[in-house]
């Protein structure tokens, strides 16, 4: 039987160690990147301030696991484990939440707004923060979290759905490889919308059944 607790545990201290690694490694890039205007090397900083960012927030989700967790335990006698369809979702939405922790700790490094300029950082901005709310509320297994993730798979296969028409009717020329990519990318968040929807096994994770 699984030790969730040590399992979380050793999943996070994982994560630490990749994260620092990643960072270090980009700091060796930028020192020893060579000339440029600016120098690369002014920007090691920046990344010095992403890496401490980081930790914080795997240090805060793997408090929301756990408490979650302990939820679960409290409602239903053991916790569920994770099913694929919600790992899936979890993964997506806490990496676009990334982006958003990204964009907030950058632009208030630089002073300005990054990486976008006028409405589109504000816009931007509140697109990733609808993902961290629906990040946080698949980690503490709150019911509302799985319609959220729905409604924002619908979103985005809206999106691409959009994107791919535009371009069949503006392209002069379709090439089927790329088309077919871009279908089967706007059906993955089809699938995750209908699936966190339809799943018995997702339903009871959360308790609703």
């Amino acid at each position: 039987m699984i030790d969730h607790g040590n399992y979380l545990r050793r999943l996070f201290r994982w994560a630490h160690m990749i994260w620092a690694i990643l960072a270090g490694a980009v700091c060796v890039l930028l020192i020893v990147g060579g000339g440029g205007h600016p120098p690369p090397i002014i920007f090691v900083p920046v990344v010095g301030v992403v890496w401490v960012a980081g930790h914080i927030a795997l240090w805060g989700v793997r408090r929301l696991a756990v408490a979650g967790k302990v939820r679960a335990s409290n409602a239903q006698g053991e916790a569920p484990s994770w099913p694929p369809g919600l790992v899936i979702a979890l993964i997506g939405t806490g990496a676009i939440s990334f982006l958003g922790l990204l964009q907030l700790v950058i632009s208030a490094v630089l002073s300005a707004r990054y990486p976008f300029r006028g409405a589109l950082w504000p816009m931007a901005l509140t697109i990733w923060m609808a993902h961290a709310a629906c990040f946080t509320g698949l980690l503490l297994r709150r019911p509302w979290s799985r319609w959220a993730t729905a409604m924002l798979s619908a979103g985005w296969a809206l999106l691409l759905a959009w994107q791919i028409l535009e371009h069949v009717f503006r392209a002069s020329r379709i090439n089927p490889t790329e088309l077919l990519i871009a279908i089967g990318l706007a059906a993955l968040p089809t699938w995750l919308g209908y699936h966190m929807l339809t799943s018995e096994r997702i339903q009871a994770f959360f308790g609703s059944r």
